[in-house]
This record gives C-alpha cells, sequence and structure tokens, in this order.
C-alpha cells in the first residue's frame, strides 16, 4: 500500500503530527495532499504574511486562511492605492479569527476602517500604528467587532484617538484580554468597564489608579511604568495588588 492510498481521515492525523515547514514540503506531492494539508485544525497553525507581488495568486486560493499579518512601511505606497490589503481581507474575511496590523507612516483612520469591515468574526487585534493628531479623514463609525476577545494597542501616541476610533468599550463587549498603553489615563474608563470580565491585562504607563478597579476574572496581570513621566508606584500599591489576589484566590 502507498500513503496515497490511504483515506483521508488517516493523512489527516498524520499530517498533524507535522511542523509548518513539513506542512509546505507535503502540499508539494500532489492536489489531494495540498488540500488536506491546509485545512481544519491545522490551518490554526498558519500566519499568511502577504507580500505585494503575491496577491493575484492569493485571490485563487482555496485555502481558508485565519490568521493573518498585514505590515506595510508606507500607507501611500502602490499596493494601498491598488486596494491589495482590502482584497486579501475580502477573500478570505470571514474565516479570519485574528488579525495583526502593522503599519509605519501616514496611516489613516479610513485605512484602518476598511481593513477592519472585512473581517466581522475578528476574536484577535493586535495594532502597532500611529494615526496622525489631524487625522479628520472620516467620520463613519467603525465596525462593531462582537466577537473580540484579545485587543493589542502599540501605537506611540495618541492613545486617545485610538480609543474613540475602536469606540472602545461599545463596539468590542467581549473583551478579556487587554494589552494596550495607558499613558496620559486615555484607557482608564475602558479599563474600569471591562474590569469585571478581563482575564489578561497588561498595561503601560500603569498608575495607582488601576488598582482602584476590581478584576474578579483575572489570571495575568502585566504592569510598566515609564519613570521619566509617572511617579515610581508606592508599596501601597504592591500591597492592594496582593490583598485583591488572595481575595480571588
Amino acid at each position: 500500500m502507498m500513503l496515497s492510498d490511504l483515506p483521508d481521515e488517516v493523512l489527516c492525523c498524520l499530517f498533524d503530527c507535522l511542523d509548518v515547514a513539513d506542512m509546505r514540503r507535503a502540499a508539494l506531492v500532489c492536489r489531494r495532499w495540498s488540500e488536506l494539508v491546509f485545512s481544519g485544525r491545522r490551518m490554526d497553525r498558519v500566519l499568511l504574511r502577504p507580500k505585494p507581488d503575491e496577491c493575484s495568486v492569493l485571490m485563487r486560493s482555496e485555502r481558508n486562511y485565519r490568521h493573518i499579518y498585514l505590515k506595510f512601511i508606507d500607507c501611500t505606497a502602490p499596493v494601498f492605492a491598488e486596494g491589495m490589503p482590502e482584497k486579501i481581507l475580502q477573500k478570505f474575511g470571514l474565516s479570519i479569527t485574528s488579525l495583526r496590523i502593522e503599519s509605519g507612516r501616514r496611516a489613516t483612520r479610513a485605512m484602518l476602517r476598511k481593513l477592519l469591515l472585512e473581517v466581522p468574526n475578528l476574536q484577535e487585534l493586535s495594532i502597532d500604528m500611529d494615526l496622525p493628531y489631524s487625522d479628520t479623514e472620516t467620520t463613519e463609525s467603525f465596525p462593531v467587532l462582537s466577537k473580540l476577545k484579545y485587543l493589542n494597542l502599540h501605537p506611540v501616541e495618541n492613545m486617545p484617538l485610538f480609543r474613540d476610533t475602536l469606540n472602545l468599550p461599545t463596539n468590542s463587549p467581549r473583551l478579556e484580554h487587554l494589552n494596550l498603553n495607558n499613558e496620559g489615563a486615555a484607557f482608564s474608563n475602558v479599563l474600569e468597564y471591562f474590569s469585571p470580565q478581563l482575564k489578561v491585562v497588561t498595561v503601560y504607563n500603569a498608575t495607582e489608579q488601576l488598582f482602584l478597579l476590581n478584576f474578579p476574572q483575572l489570571r495575568e496581570l502585566n504592569l510598566a511604568v515609564n519613570i521619566r513621566t509617572t511617579p515610581l508606584l508606592s508599596l501601597d500599591f504592591f500591597s492592594k495588588a496582593l490583598l485583591h489576589s488572595k481575595a480571588r484566590d
């Protein structure tokens, strides 16, 4: 008996044991293997990082990519003028559960809105980009991401604009994991709103105000303080943290 004689169910069990590099090699054997390798639960291990010259190939793909990483140095580049990012998300939008967007200069609210409109089933979102203070290009509302549970925000500046742009907390009511920069206490109200349901919290520029909140579901807390702009946290701050932790136990 040849491997090609095995039923799909058996082949899938074998493919489950492969790492991504070996999955790629197996997919080159024949069309049947290619379709089986990159299907089902194995797609949870695949991160698509599309390049500008791959758009036409991806448009013909029958794979249901779930995790996509869009990285662009300049949002005025031809790939944006040609709508490449939107086309990719339109193609795989309903199957996408996690999206990371990393952009250099000249990102806009309108661009971000177009991308998020294509991923209604998103569960994890990571944004590493800056929006200019003068960005008034669009006043249209951003989409509701009702399934979003993980939000990672890493812009360098203008956090209030990100908060208002994403319309937090209204547009993402099910958040359980927050990773953000709270400079200027921009997200204090958001943290307070979500505190009853948050399980993992990572806060840069944390302040003592954080522990005035109660996080009954909290499993992991990560804090970072900018000592140039924020006074050192007091011993009382960590005492409160310990008391809250014991109360939850």
